[in-house]
């Protein structure tokens, strides 16, 4: 199927300067389109996306949507053009804005997007998409909420993927030491403290990247952070006034040994391996792992938890990570003409068509940023308990660093491996948070 999909996409993902390939004007299902627009003029755009190859949600999401849409207007060809990995991508974007020469459709997080909706390189697509209740009523408040801290509440692109981030637990490992899954931090202590006894480790970890650290973000959230982040923006609040005790869990789960003895040194794909091969507990990722999970021999074991409870907090526990980082944007080209706009939307608006949204769920195991209305009891285990998680009563936190500015990312990262591998106390952690701050305009 899927070397049919990238035969239909564009030139950059053959490489043999096709046209988009044959293409039907059978109706694109609930995402039809007018009969107008299988007879419009050729429009060709390019679409960048994050990867070094021609995989993953970004380009999945891409290449369907344009399956879909060429079935209405084949006069519509898509160059898809992979951009590299993250770093070396994120500077091609930043740029490509700064010279004022951005591709028609790119992706890109709403994090990394700060500042750049202001300069006039985007195309504002508010109108198109209030104007059409239909399409806005796809995605999930999550996602709009995500997309418009950065832009103003204004539209310049669609939100793609849902991230649920927390913790996944091998309940086998659970049930042979006659342990509950835990809820309260006490309770995940305990747990560490019987796994080390039985000689299983409790936590894989891998500290040399950013990667590993995901499942901490909801820690800051239950002790306060999303209630006074306001306080916090305007630095009128410090961390140290609050997210000390954060610090402090962790630290004290570093001394009851809940990470392995070459955290300093182990990534977050080791870590993930280490999860797979059912040698560890529990690990900290986020559903982007999700395919690679689903192929372990361990994966009718495996459970989601948004993470403990703090019963020493007197904020909301009820709070999990349900962030919407990516979205595919449109750049100020894809209005050069009317029919190129046009296009572009109908392309964009085609991204969460329930027809793409059902493919991306059912057959590449994605979880999409919009409704999804399938047969959940048909899915794997573990992609059912993350769309209940995606649709729970728990309210939505994030990313700590997404919220304040992309400069934060590393102090956030480095001060929460530095307690891990004890290079650090809790005090120099919370400290570095707040220098960073201050480092802040």
């Amino acid at each position: 199927m899927l070397a049919a999909l990238v035969a239909v996409s564009a030139t950059a993902c053959s490489g043999d300067g096709g046209n988009g390939g044959t293409a039907s004007t059978d109706s694109a299902a609930s995402g039809e389109t007018s009969s107008a627009a299988a007879e419009s003029e050729p429009v060709s755009i390019e679409l960048w996306f994050q990867g070094a190859k021609e995989d993953g949600f970004l380009y999945e999401t891409a290449v369907k949507a344009l399956e879909e849409y060429q079935k209405v207007n084949p006069n519509f060809e898509v160059s898809i053009m992979p951009g590299g990995e993250a770093d070396v991508y994120l500077q091609k974007v930043l740029m490509a804005a700064a010279s004022d020469d951005l591709p028609e459709v790119f992706s890109a997080t709403a994090f990394n997007m700060t500042g750049i909706p202001e300069t006039g390189v985007l195309t504002d697509l508010t109108e198109a998409i209030d104007s059409d209740s239909e399409w806005s009523a796809r995605f999930t408040d999550e996602a709009w909420e995500k997309h418009f801290q950065f832009t103003d509440g204004k539209k310049y692109g669609v939100p793609t993927q849902s991230e649920i981030q927390g913790w996944f637990l091998n309940k086998r490992l659970f049930d042979e030491q006659n342990l509950e899954i835990p809820v309260t931090y006490e309770e995940w202590l305990t747990c560490i403290d019987k796994f080390n006894e039985a000689g299983i480790q409790p936590i894989a970890y891998g500290a040399v990247d950013a990667y590993s650290r995901w499942g901490f973000d909801i820690w800051f959230w239950r002790y306060g952070f999303g209630d006074n982040m306001d306080k916090i923006l305007s630095k009128e609040m410090k961390f140290a006034d609050f997210a000390l005790p954060v610090y402090q869990k962790i630290d004290e789960m570093a001394k009851h040994n809940a990470f392995p003895e070459n955290v300093s040194t182990a990534t977050c794909s080791e870590a993930i391996e280490l999860f797979s091969a059912g040698q560890a507990a529990m690990v900290t990722t986020g559903s982007w792992e999700l395919e690679n999970l689903l192929k372990s021999p361990e994966v009718d074991n495996f459970v989601f938890s948004w993470g403990p409870e703090f019963s020493d907090s007197e904020y909301d526990q009820k709070v999990g990570t349900k962030a919407t980082a990516w979205a595919y944007w449109a750049g100020k080209k894809a209005s050069e003409s009317d029919a190129k706009l046009a296009a572009v939307t109908e392309y964009l608006k085609m991204m969460s068509d329930p027809v793409v949204v059902t493919y991306l769920t059912e057959e590449k195991n994605i979880i999409t940023a919009c409704q999804y209305d399938g047969d959940t009891s048909e899915l794997p285990g573990l992609m059912q308990s993350l769309l209940e998680k995606k649709d729970d009563e728990y309210a939505s936190g994030g990313e700590i660093s997404g919220f304040i500015d992309p400069s934060f990312e590393s102090a956030y990262w480095n001060s929460v491996s530095a307690v891990i591998t004890q290079t650090a106390t809790p005090e120099e952690a919370v400290q570095q948070l707040d220098d960073a701050m201050a480092m802040l305009s």
